[in-house]
């Protein structure tokens, strides 16, 4: 890995929780994850074929 990436990532998890009519509670998670990120070049001192992976 390169230290001097700018790559950021996200994760976002929301908890939906909720009691129906029959009093019985249904839970449900939804996980959002963004890996793609962009590279700020300048900074991180790619060069050569690690360009070509951005």
């Amino acid at each position: 890995m390169n230290e001097q990436s700018s790559r950021n990532h996200f994760v976002f998890t929301m908890r939906i929780s909720s009691v129906n009519n029959v009093t019985e509670q249904i839970q449900g998670v939804l996980n959002l994850v963004e890996l793609a990120g962009s590279e700020r070049l300048a900074k991180s001192g790619s060069i050569c074929d690690r360009l070509n992976e951005t």
